[in-house]
């Protein structure tokens, strides 16, 4: 079963470490360290899944109110 994702937004973060010169060379060098590439789904706070597929959630509605 193939399902159209539609219209997608990414959100890409990275965490660099700076890395000393060494004896010969001075300049501080940049390492990445950690790297997360994640769907972002406008007014969805996380996912939750069926036998089947994927859906969207969120906790509040859109005034900002904790749903209960």
């Amino acid at each position: 079963m193939t399902t159209d994702a539609g219209t997608r937004q990414g959100v890409i973060c990275f965490t660099f470490q700076r890395q000393p010169g060494t004896a010969e060379d001075d300049d501080d060098a940049w390492l990445a360290v950690i790297a997360q590439n994640t769907d972002r789904v406008p007014g969805a706070e996380t996912m939750t899944a069926d036998s089947e597929s994927l859906q969207a959630t969120a906790d509040q509605d859109l005034s900002g109110n904790l749903r209960s």
